[in-house]
């Protein structure tokens, strides 16, 4: 399962920081950021588990970040 979540996480380091933090309370979970994308995109996929997405946009809004499932319109 993947998810793609819009961000307005837009510098490396503090997302390097965030990836470290997911990967730390989501063990089952890989993660990236493309802050070279438009929406800075953050991909959470896992072949374990169910993606919590309202968990995880609760996660990263606790840290001040603004977060929301990024919807395929295609």
């Amino acid at each position: 399962m993947v998810e793609v979540f819009k961000t307005n996480v837009i510098h490396f380091e503090e997302a390097q920081k965030l990836l470290e933090l997911i990967h730390c309370r989501f063990k089952t979970y890989s993660c990236n950021f493309d802050l070279e994308d438009c929406d800075c995109v953050l991909r959470v996929e896992t072949k374990n588990s169910i993606i919590e997405t309202k968990v995880i946009i609760k996660f990263l809004c606790d840290r001040g970040y603004e977060v929301e499932i990024l919807n395929d319109d295609c």
